[in-house]
Protein backbone atom coordinates (compact mmCIF):
# COMPACT_ATOMS: atom_id res chain seq x y z
CA UNK A 1 0.00 0.00 0.00
CA UNK A 2 1.33 3.42 -0.99
CA UNK A 3 1.04 5.88 1.86
CA UNK A 4 0.52 9.49 0.86
CA UNK A 5 1.44 12.56 2.91
CA UNK A 6 -2.27 13.35 3.00
CA UNK A 7 -3.08 9.99 4.59
CA UNK A 8 -0.43 10.45 7.26
CA UNK A 9 -1.47 14.04 7.97
CA UNK A 10 -5.18 13.27 8.25
CA UNK A 11 -4.56 10.28 10.48
CA UNK A 12 -2.22 12.23 12.74
CA UNK A 13 -4.78 15.04 13.00
CA UNK A 14 -7.45 12.55 14.05
CA UNK A 15 -5.32 10.75 16.63
CA UNK A 16 -3.90 13.95 18.09
CA UNK A 17 -7.30 14.55 19.70
CA UNK A 18 -6.77 11.51 21.91
CA UNK A 19 -3.27 12.20 23.24
CA UNK A 20 -3.55 11.88 27.05
CA UNK A 21 -7.34 11.92 26.65
CA UNK A 22 -9.73 9.88 28.79
CA UNK A 23 -12.08 9.41 25.82
CA UNK A 24 -12.06 5.69 24.93
CA UNK A 25 -8.98 5.24 27.14
CA UNK A 26 -8.31 1.64 28.26
CA UNK A 27 -4.72 2.00 29.47
CA UNK A 28 -2.87 3.96 32.15
CA UNK A 29 0.80 4.87 31.81
CA UNK A 30 2.49 6.02 35.01
CA UNK A 31 5.53 8.29 35.01
CA UNK A 32 8.41 8.07 37.46
CA UNK A 33 6.83 11.05 39.24
CA UNK A 34 3.66 9.02 39.82
CA UNK A 35 1.54 10.95 37.31
CA UNK A 36 -0.95 8.72 35.47
CA UNK A 37 -1.54 9.48 31.81
CA UNK A 38 -4.50 7.89 29.96
CA UNK A 39 -3.75 6.07 26.71
CA UNK A 40 -5.16 3.49 24.30
CA UNK A 41 -3.89 -0.06 24.12
CA UNK A 42 -4.27 -0.46 20.36
CA UNK A 43 -2.09 2.61 19.66
CA UNK A 44 0.67 1.81 22.16
CA UNK A 45 0.69 -1.86 21.11
CA UNK A 46 1.36 -1.20 17.42
CA UNK A 47 3.55 1.86 17.91
CA UNK A 48 5.86 0.84 20.78
CA UNK A 49 6.04 -2.81 21.77
CA UNK A 50 8.88 -2.07 24.21
CA UNK A 51 6.48 0.00 26.27
CA UNK A 52 3.35 -2.10 25.79
CA UNK A 53 5.00 -5.39 26.74
CA UNK A 54 5.51 -4.09 30.30
CA UNK A 55 1.77 -3.63 30.86
CA UNK A 56 0.27 -5.31 33.91
CA UNK A 57 -3.45 -5.15 34.72
CA UNK A 58 -3.98 -2.25 32.36
CA UNK A 59 -1.13 -0.18 33.82
CA UNK A 60 2.35 0.54 32.51
CA UNK A 61 4.90 1.78 35.06
CA UNK A 62 7.86 3.68 33.62
CA UNK A 63 10.97 5.44 34.83
CA UNK A 64 10.28 8.36 32.49
CA UNK A 65 9.68 11.89 33.76
CA UNK A 66 6.10 13.15 33.21
CA UNK A 67 6.79 15.82 30.55
CA UNK A 68 9.04 13.46 28.58
CA UNK A 69 6.38 10.74 28.79
CA UNK A 70 3.83 13.17 27.36
CA UNK A 71 6.23 13.87 24.48
CA UNK A 72 6.58 10.13 23.82
CA UNK A 73 2.80 9.68 23.73
CA UNK A 74 2.44 12.67 21.43
CA UNK A 75 4.89 11.02 19.04
CA UNK A 76 3.13 7.63 19.23
CA UNK A 77 -0.19 9.22 18.25
CA UNK A 78 1.02 11.68 15.61
CA UNK A 79 4.37 10.33 14.34
CA UNK A 80 5.80 13.81 14.66
CA UNK A 81 8.27 15.54 16.96
CA UNK A 82 6.57 17.19 19.95
CA UNK A 83 7.32 20.75 20.94
CA UNK A 84 10.20 20.62 23.40
CA UNK A 85 12.85 22.78 25.02
CA UNK A 86 16.55 22.58 24.18
CA UNK A 87 17.15 21.01 27.59
CA UNK A 88 14.50 18.31 27.00
CA UNK A 89 15.78 17.28 23.55
CA UNK A 90 18.80 15.15 24.63
CA UNK A 91 16.76 13.60 27.45
CA UNK A 92 13.97 12.68 25.05
CA UNK A 93 16.52 11.27 22.61
CA UNK A 94 17.79 8.93 25.36
CA UNK A 95 14.22 7.82 26.12
CA UNK A 96 13.60 7.18 22.41
CA UNK A 97 16.74 5.04 22.27
CA UNK A 98 15.63 2.98 25.29
CA UNK A 99 12.18 2.45 23.74
CA UNK A 100 13.69 1.63 20.31
CA UNK A 101 11.89 4.53 18.67
CA UNK A 102 14.46 5.34 15.98
CA UNK A 103 12.30 7.87 14.16
CA UNK A 104 11.60 9.82 17.36
CA UNK A 105 15.33 9.84 18.11
CA UNK A 106 16.03 11.37 14.71
CA UNK A 107 13.17 13.85 14.95
CA UNK A 108 14.52 14.97 18.31
CA UNK A 109 17.96 15.49 16.81
CA UNK A 110 16.48 17.55 14.00
CA UNK A 111 14.57 19.65 16.53
CA UNK A 112 17.93 20.83 17.91
CA UNK A 113 19.25 21.33 14.37
CA UNK A 114 21.46 18.29 14.17
CA UNK A 115 21.62 17.01 10.56
CA UNK A 116 19.91 13.62 10.45
CA UNK A 117 18.21 11.50 7.80
CA UNK A 118 14.58 10.99 8.84
CA UNK A 119 12.94 7.74 7.81
CA UNK A 120 9.48 7.77 6.23
CA UNK A 121 6.54 8.04 8.63
CA UNK A 122 5.01 4.74 9.66
CA UNK A 123 1.87 5.86 11.47
CA UNK A 124 -0.58 4.85 8.74
CA UNK A 125 1.16 1.51 8.18
CA UNK A 126 1.09 0.75 11.91
CA UNK A 127 -2.61 1.58 12.20
CA UNK A 128 -3.43 -0.45 9.08
CA UNK A 129 -1.85 -3.47 10.76
CA UNK A 130 -4.51 -3.44 13.48
CA UNK A 131 -7.01 -6.27 13.20
CA UNK A 132 -9.09 -7.50 16.13
CA UNK A 133 -6.24 -7.51 18.61
CA UNK A 134 -6.88 -5.08 21.46
CA UNK A 135 -10.37 -4.43 20.05
CA UNK A 136 -12.60 -2.65 22.55
CA UNK A 137 -15.90 -2.19 20.68
CA UNK A 138 -18.37 -4.34 18.74
CA UNK A 139 -20.83 -3.29 16.05
CA UNK A 140 -23.80 -5.57 15.29
CA UNK A 141 -25.94 -5.05 12.18
CA UNK A 142 -29.62 -5.80 11.64
CA UNK A 143 -28.79 -9.10 9.88
CA UNK A 144 -26.84 -10.28 12.93
CA UNK A 145 -23.41 -9.61 11.45
CA UNK A 146 -21.00 -8.33 14.09
CA UNK A 147 -17.52 -6.88 13.89
CA UNK A 148 -14.95 -5.95 16.52
CA UNK A 149 -12.86 -2.82 16.25
CA UNK A 150 -11.11 0.00 18.06
CA UNK A 151 -13.12 2.93 19.35
CA UNK A 152 -10.31 5.43 18.84
CA UNK A 153 -10.19 4.60 15.11
CA UNK A 154 -13.92 4.13 14.50
CA UNK A 155 -14.44 7.50 16.18
CA UNK A 156 -13.27 8.91 12.85
CA UNK A 157 -16.90 8.33 11.83
CA UNK A 158 -19.06 10.91 13.57
CA UNK A 159 -22.05 8.63 14.17
CA UNK A 160 -19.89 5.87 15.66
CA UNK A 161 -18.08 8.28 17.97
CA UNK A 162 -21.41 9.33 19.45
CA UNK A 163 -22.51 5.72 19.88
CA UNK A 164 -19.28 4.58 21.56
CA UNK A 165 -19.37 7.48 23.99
CA UNK A 166 -22.35 5.75 25.59
CA UNK A 167 -21.55 2.04 25.23
CA UNK A 168 -18.97 -0.23 23.62
CA UNK A 169 -21.26 -2.89 22.13
CA UNK A 170 -23.71 -1.17 19.79
CA UNK A 171 -26.40 -2.22 17.32
CA UNK A 172 -26.61 -0.33 14.02
CA UNK A 173 -29.68 -1.03 11.91
CA UNK A 174 -29.48 1.56 9.13
CA UNK A 175 -26.40 0.26 7.27
CA UNK A 176 -25.58 -2.96 5.42
CA UNK A 177 -22.55 -5.22 5.67
CA UNK A 178 -21.08 -3.79 2.45
CA UNK A 179 -21.55 -0.26 3.69
CA UNK A 180 -19.88 -1.23 6.97
CA UNK A 181 -16.90 -2.61 5.03
CA UNK A 182 -16.40 0.78 3.37
CA UNK A 183 -16.90 2.64 6.65
CA UNK A 184 -14.32 0.37 8.27
CA UNK A 185 -11.82 1.07 5.52
CA UNK A 186 -12.42 4.79 5.93
CA UNK A 187 -11.91 4.61 9.70
CA UNK A 188 -8.55 2.85 9.43
CA UNK A 189 -7.24 4.22 6.11
CA UNK A 190 -8.90 7.61 5.67
CA UNK A 191 -10.54 6.81 2.32
CA UNK A 192 -13.25 4.64 0.76
CA UNK A 193 -11.12 3.15 -2.01
CA UNK A 194 -12.78 0.04 -3.42
CA UNK A 195 -16.35 1.06 -2.55
CA UNK A 196 -18.86 0.23 -5.28
CA UNK A 197 -20.95 2.90 -6.97
CA UNK A 198 -24.04 1.58 -5.21
CA UNK A 199 -22.42 1.78 -1.77
CA UNK A 200 -21.10 5.29 -2.38
CA UNK A 201 -24.51 6.54 -3.46
CA UNK A 202 -25.91 5.07 -0.23
CA UNK A 203 -23.19 6.43 2.05
CA UNK A 204 -23.38 9.99 0.72
CA UNK A 205 -26.92 10.68 2.04
CA UNK A 206 -26.10 8.68 5.21
CA UNK A 207 -23.03 10.82 5.91
CA UNK A 208 -25.05 13.96 5.25
CA UNK A 209 -27.78 12.81 7.64
CA UNK A 210 -25.15 12.19 10.33
CA UNK A 211 -23.43 15.52 9.54
CA UNK A 212 -20.16 13.80 8.73
CA UNK A 213 -18.65 16.19 6.20
CA UNK A 214 -15.25 14.47 6.09
CA UNK A 215 -16.81 11.10 5.26
CA UNK A 216 -19.07 12.61 2.61
CA UNK A 217 -16.12 14.36 0.97
CA UNK A 218 -14.19 11.07 0.90
CA UNK A 219 -17.14 9.40 -0.84
CA UNK A 220 -17.40 12.24 -3.36
CA UNK A 221 -13.67 12.03 -4.17
CA UNK A 222 -13.91 8.30 -4.81
CA UNK A 223 -17.06 8.74 -6.90
CA UNK A 224 -15.31 11.25 -9.17
CA UNK A 225 -12.02 9.35 -9.25
CA UNK A 226 -13.40 5.95 -10.25
CA UNK A 227 -17.04 5.76 -11.18
CA UNK A 228 -17.85 8.47 -13.72
CA UNK A 229 -17.83 6.88 -17.17
CA UNK A 230 -19.90 6.79 -20.36
CA UNK A 231 -22.44 4.29 -19.00
CA UNK A 232 -22.90 5.76 -15.52
CA UNK A 233 -22.46 9.50 -15.93
CA UNK A 234 -26.12 10.38 -16.59
CA UNK A 235 -27.42 8.42 -13.60
CA UNK A 236 -24.71 9.90 -11.36
CA UNK A 237 -25.58 13.37 -12.63
CA UNK A 238 -29.25 13.01 -11.69
CA UNK A 239 -28.45 11.56 -8.26
CA UNK A 240 -25.87 14.28 -7.59
CA UNK A 241 -28.38 16.98 -8.46
CA UNK A 242 -30.88 15.36 -6.07
CA UNK A 243 -28.23 15.18 -3.31
CA UNK A 244 -27.02 18.75 -4.03
CA UNK A 245 -23.44 17.76 -4.82
CA UNK A 246 -22.24 20.66 -7.02
CA UNK A 247 -18.70 19.30 -7.44
CA UNK A 248 -19.97 15.99 -8.83
CA UNK A 249 -22.56 17.76 -10.99
CA UNK A 250 -19.84 19.91 -12.56
CA UNK A 251 -17.61 16.88 -13.28
CA UNK A 252 -20.53 14.99 -14.85
CA UNK A 253 -21.49 17.89 -17.10
CA UNK A 254 -17.91 18.38 -18.24
CA UNK A 255 -17.61 14.65 -18.96
CA UNK A 256 -20.80 14.59 -21.06
CA UNK A 257 -19.76 17.63 -23.07
CA UNK A 258 -16.37 16.01 -23.77
CA UNK A 259 -17.83 12.61 -24.79
CA UNK A 260 -20.22 12.87 -27.70
CA UNK A 261 -21.13 9.17 -27.45
CA UNK A 262 -22.97 9.80 -24.17
CA UNK A 263 -25.59 11.84 -25.99
CA UNK A 264 -26.57 8.82 -28.10
CA UNK A 265 -27.45 6.67 -25.08
CA UNK A 266 -31.00 6.14 -23.75
CA UNK A 267 -29.89 7.39 -20.33
CA UNK A 268 -29.11 10.79 -21.87
CA UNK A 269 -32.49 10.91 -23.61
CA UNK A 270 -34.13 10.38 -20.22
CA UNK A 271 -32.58 13.55 -18.80
CA UNK A 272 -34.85 16.61 -18.51
CA UNK A 273 -35.12 18.41 -21.84
CA UNK A 274 -33.57 21.60 -20.48
CA UNK A 275 -30.58 19.64 -19.21
CA UNK A 276 -30.17 17.89 -22.56
CA UNK A 277 -30.11 21.25 -24.31
CA UNK A 278 -27.52 22.56 -21.86
CA UNK A 279 -25.26 19.55 -22.45
CA UNK A 280 -25.63 19.50 -26.25
CA UNK A 281 -23.13 21.82 -27.96
CA UNK A 282 -24.79 24.21 -30.45
CA UNK A 283 -24.51 23.14 -34.06
CA UNK A 284 -22.58 25.45 -36.37
CA UNK A 285 -24.94 26.54 -39.20
CA UNK A 286 -23.74 25.76 -42.73
CA UNK A 287 -23.42 28.99 -44.70
CA UNK A 288 -24.75 28.85 -48.27
CA UNK A 289 -22.06 29.28 -50.94
CA UNK A 290 -21.60 32.76 -52.37
CA UNK A 291 -21.57 33.41 -56.16
CA UNK A 292 -17.80 33.69 -56.00
CA UNK A 293 -17.59 30.28 -54.27
CA UNK A 294 -19.75 28.77 -57.04
CA UNK A 295 -17.52 30.28 -59.79
CA UNK A 296 -14.40 28.88 -58.11
CA UNK A 297 -15.95 25.41 -57.77
CA UNK A 298 -16.97 25.40 -61.49
CA UNK A 299 -13.46 26.49 -62.48
CA UNK A 300 -11.91 23.66 -60.45
CA UNK A 301 -14.28 21.13 -62.06
CA UNK A 302 -13.50 22.39 -65.55
CA UNK A 303 -9.78 22.23 -64.88
CA UNK A 304 -10.10 18.59 -63.76
CA UNK A 305 -12.09 17.77 -66.91
CA UNK A 306 -9.61 19.51 -69.21
CA UNK A 307 -6.54 18.02 -67.58
CA UNK A 308 -6.42 14.84 -69.76
CA UNK A 309 -6.74 16.88 -72.98
CA UNK A 310 -4.01 19.29 -71.88
CA UNK A 311 -1.67 16.40 -71.07
CA UNK A 312 -2.35 14.84 -74.49
CA UNK A 313 -1.65 18.13 -76.26
CA UNK A 314 1.68 18.45 -74.41
CA UNK A 315 2.64 14.91 -75.35
CA UNK A 316 1.86 15.65 -79.02
CA UNK A 317 3.97 18.76 -79.05
CA UNK A 318 6.84 16.93 -77.30
CA UNK A 319 6.89 14.11 -79.88
CA UNK A 320 6.41 16.46 -82.86
CA UNK A 321 3.19 14.76 -83.90
CA UNK A 322 4.87 11.42 -84.44
CA UNK A 323 2.85 8.34 -83.61
CA UNK A 324 4.27 5.40 -81.71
Amino acid sequence: MTLTDSTETQLAAHLSQFVCSLEFSDLCIRSVNGTELPAHRCIVAVRCSELFDTMSDGVIDTDIETDLLRHVLCYLYTDDAPTMTAEEAPLLANVATDLMLARLERLTARAVRQPMVIQEGLLAADIASLHEEHADVTITLADGTSRKGHAIMLARIRAFRQLFSEERDVAVEDITAKQLDSLWHYAYHGNVVGASLRVLMQLIPWSRATRDTALMNACVRELIRVHINVKTVCDILMSSMAFSLPTVVTHCKQFIKAHEEVRALPSFQQLPEELQQELTPPTVPIKPPTPRDMRERRLKVNLRLLAPAVRAKKDTLRTGGRTQ
